[in-house]
């Protein structure tokens, strides 16, 4: 036992003289994590194959400001790339890779940078066990299914991190050039202006004295530093933009038309922007429930002994959360808030507190043993429940949008038609895969439906029922004269709408392979 207790002793003196062990630990057993995950030719979201084609495109022709491919959308008449430092950090991967290899693997390497950052940040924050803190957040099923997707996810998340580490530490200059390269990265930027406020009001309620006292705790000179430094970089952010002033109008259109008001209940949106339901989020996030939920209670119970910073993340957390109830996009943020909120929280309340010191004052003999045994059984229990999380993640990231789906029929597209020539195509979610392969033609609707019900209701209606296979009137007429298309490329997912088009004779089934079908529109009757 004494021989071990050396050894012991040892292994923790290393560590304490070669701390980047534990950050090339916590980086290096993410990048696996996330390479065992999502190592396949499939993706979850079909966004990817534009983020793909973006970056190529930008590489080769630099900006983009003209967006031909849907013409019938708000983008045919402005656009901008919301995306635009995210799509350069791309090109390296698409330059070196396949390209659709390559953003998988800038992904991963995103998911783990972050998962980095996250833990530096407790780090640096001298948060009792920041490893462990990490971990949780790792186990967190919506939260690693979001950042596997190929969005600028992680990226954003990284950003959101060190602007709060910059205005936790008085960075103004930091946070100011941090919110005008944010502003470039990620077109949902305008979620750091919420962020800001919560993370601000908190200042009224953390400590004591009467409203007086809090009100000058709330408007110091830092606070107003601080808002000084994000809405500055915000705003030069916007302004010296390649874009402005067509920026304006998209941001109106994507925060506010697509984030906040969200036309859902009207039209088919995607999947993220419908809300989670209490108890699948629940069961989604199981392990940092089973935290989060005992510390809000010891946060009230204990609430003398919090400090500015644990108010403050505690603030967040239930904001995201609140928004999450509305777009299940928005985990993304609860999750990150959530466990910073348990971490510092705990760290208040428990920071001084020695697990080892408590079982020899209060435990001997077989009760240590009996505390060993359930200690063993929740641990065991816990990784039973994280491995049946990583087996649903695993098969949530290859189901989806193969690499090849669209890619035959688009390449014959490509040889067959007029260069400019609309598609009509099945569904909005395939633009991506077609913009991919095919961006000598253009298509109908694309990146979001909102995109075109907000510039035409009623082509998007049209659109709607003859994708689905229950238009009333001659699809073919309208397919001819109300989007001037000739070409018709039905997924075989859509069965129903083939049936507008069988025993037509003016439509010639002139493509069909395992994925897709194309009829051609003609004059003849």
């Amino acid at each position: 036992m004494f021989k071990i207790k050396n050894i012991w002793q040892k292994i923790q003196d290393w560590y304490y003289n070669h701390r980047w062990i534990g950050y090339l630990a916590v980086f290096l057993i993410a990048l696996i994590y996330f390479v065992a995950l999502q190592w396949t030719p499939v993706f979850a979201d079909p966004d990817a194959f534009y983020h793909s084609k973006m970056a190529i495109m930008i590489r080769d022709q630099g900006l983009i400001k003209n967006f031909i491919w849907l013409p019938f959308t708000v983008l045919g008449n402005y656009y901008i790339d919301q995306h635009f430092l995210y799509h350069v950090f791309l090109i390296l991967f698409v330059s070196l890779f396949n390209p659709l290899w390559g953003v998988k693997l800038a992904t991963i390497i995103l998911a783990a940078l972050l998962a980095l950052v996250f833990y530096w940040f407790l780090k640096t924050s001298r948060i009792k066990w920041p490893g462990a803190w990490t971990a949780l957040l790792l186990v967190s099923e919506p939260l690693i299914f979001r950042i596997n997707l190929v969005k600028a996810n992680s990226a954003s998340l990284i950003f959101i991190l060190l602007i709060v580490y910059a205005l936790i530490h008085r960075r103004y200059l930091a946070v100011f050039f941090l919110n005008f390269f944010y502003v470039w990265l990620y077109g949902g930027w305008p979620i750091i202006i919420p962020t800001l406020f919560f993370y601000l009001l908190a200042d009224f309620f953390a400590g004591e004295g009467g409203v007086r006292e809090r009100l000058k705790r709330l408007f110091n000179k830092h606070n107003w530093f601080s808002l000084g430094a994000v809405f500055g970089g915000l705003i030069v952010g916007v302004v010296v933009n390649p874009y402005f002033t067509q920026n304006l109008n998209f941001y109106w259109q994507q925060f506010v038309q697509i984030g906040v008001i969200n036309y859902g209940a009207a039209i088919g949106v995607g999947a993220e922007w419908y809300p989670y339901k209490p108890l699948e989020l629940l069961t989604a996030s199981s392990p940092l429930a089973a935290v989060f939920i005992p510390l809000v209670l010891l946060f009230f119970i204990f609430i003398k002994k919090q400090n500015r910073l644990s108010w403050k993340f505690l603030f967040l957390s239930l904001f995201f959360l609140a928004i999450t109830f509305k777009s299940r996009r928005y985990v993304e943020y609860f999750i990150p808030a959530a466990v910073l909120f348990a971490a510092f929280s705990y760290n208040a309340v428990f920071g001084r507190f020695r697990l080892r010191d408590w079982r020899r004052e209060f435990f001997s003999g077989w009760q240590r043993w009996a505390l060993g045994a359930v200690w063993s059984i929740l641990l065991v229990f816990l990784l039973i429940i994280i491995g049946f999380q990583s087996i649903n993640l695993r098969e949530g990231l290859r189901r989806g949008y193969s690499f090849t789906g669209f890619k035959n029929a688009s390449e014959w597209l490509a040889d067959h038609t007029g260069k400019g020539e609309v598609i009509f195509h099945s569904d909005w979610d395939d633009f991506p895969a077609l913009f991919y392969f095919n961006s000598r033609d253009v298509y109908i609707s694309g990146l979001d439906p909102t995109f075109l019900y907000k510039e035409d209701a009623k082509k998007l209606e049209d659109y709607a029922a003859i994708t689905r296979g229950n238009y009333i009137g001659d699809a073919v007429k309208t397919i001819r004269e109300e989007f001037q298309s000739r070409y018709v490329l039905i997924g075989k997912d859509h069965p129903q709408m083939k049936k507008l088009f069988d025993d037509r004779p003016e439509a010639d089934l002139i493509y069909d392979d395992k994925d897709v079908w194309i009829y051609k529109l003609t004059d003849r009757l």
